[in-house]
């Protein structure tokens, strides 16, 4: 994907800031259907909508903006207004759009919060933290094939004459259309199945695969790729932020929580990973969480930069 320099930046700007007519708009919307340049730089407003960006302080923060264009760095420096705007389509707080060629378009969340993405076949992906999703500029067009690396919770939208297929380091996803989760490292992949029927593969042995249904579990590790119950409740807390833990063990809960929030944590008193704790927790902030354990388990617990730290 590339950005002719003929972009007129500052309607892009006014559409994105909400300042033209509805009479404008159509007009701009529809001049701009064709044009993959467009739709590219539109696709990103609707990826932050719900986030709100101060442009004034962040166009202080970067007074220039680089454009990658082929392996060519070109510095461009745009009004004020215009590339804070620019910038915070392009690099959200929580997810920026990887260019690493012109026909790949890669989404990575960098942040401490999931982040949704509406694909242009009207699926949504939630993506987890510390993870990518990438996927081809001509997407939904002969094919729905993207790639996974970390964790997504999918909602595809059911077309029965183009399958969607994820593939990870590891497996390969397809479906027609349903909504499941998707966790993946070097070592294993594993599928969580909410609704509808999910085809589960090795890349290495496409023989070697399973069906699985709703509520249903699968794993493809060096074992081989196996369905079985899903015992852990707060498998999906990552998505639900719901939590419960009964008698469990503090390093359980607190590696279990900093995982979800995205924080490293030590425990400075080796003696306290074996307190043992029953408790719930449903749309709570960290700070909260962690002060609630702290008192039920009568010990310090406290947040230094990214890291938990039990006392």
């Amino acid at each position: 994907m590339k950005y002719e320099q003929n972009i007129d930046w500052e309607k892009i700007a006014a559409y994105h800031m909400g300042e033209m007519s509805e009479e404008d708009r159509s007009k701009f919307l529809k001049s701009t259907s064709d044009d993959k340049n467009y739709q590219n730089i539109l696709q990103a407003n609707k990826l932050n909508h719900n986030t709100k960006y101060n442009t004034d302080a962040r166009w202080e923060d970067t007074k220039l903006l680089i454009l990658k264009k082929n392996k060519s760095r070109k510095l461009l420096v745009l009004s004020s207004k215009i590339a804070a705007v620019f910038l915070c389509l392009l690099l959200s707080y929580f997810i920026f759009l990887d260019i690493k060629n012109q026909n790949t378009l890669q989404y990575v969340n960098n942040g401490n919060k999931p982040i949704n993405i509406v694909l242009t076949d009207s699926s949504s992906v939630l993506l987890n933290v510390n993870s990518s999703l990438k996927l081809s500029e001509n997407f939904n067009e002969k094919s729905r094939n993207v790639s996974l690396v970390g964790e997504a919770f999918f909602d595809i939208k059911r077309n029965e004459k183009l399958e969607f297929v994820i593939t990870t380091r590891l497996s390969k996803i397809r479906v027609l259309g349903t909504s499941f989760n998707v966790r993946e490292n070097e070592k294993n992949t594993e599928v969580f199945v909410n609704s509808g029927l999910v085809s589960f593969s090795q890349i290495n042995n496409p023989h070697a695969k399973v069906n699985i249904s709703k509520k249903q579990f699968a794993r493809n590790d060096s074992s081989g790729i196996k369905s079985a119950k899903l015992i852990n409740e707060n498998y999906m807390s990552w998505k639900s932020r719901k939590f419960n833990f009964k008698n469990q063990s503090l390093e359980n809960i607190i590696k279990h929580i900093s995982n979800v929030y995205n924080y490293n944590y030590i425990f400075r008193n080796k003696n306290h990973q074996s307190i043992i704790l029953t408790t719930s927790f449903e749309n709570k902030e960290i700070d909260f969480i962690l002060n609630t354990i702290s008192r039920a388990a009568d010990i310090e617990i406290v947040i230094e930069s990214d890291t938990i730290i039990i006392n």
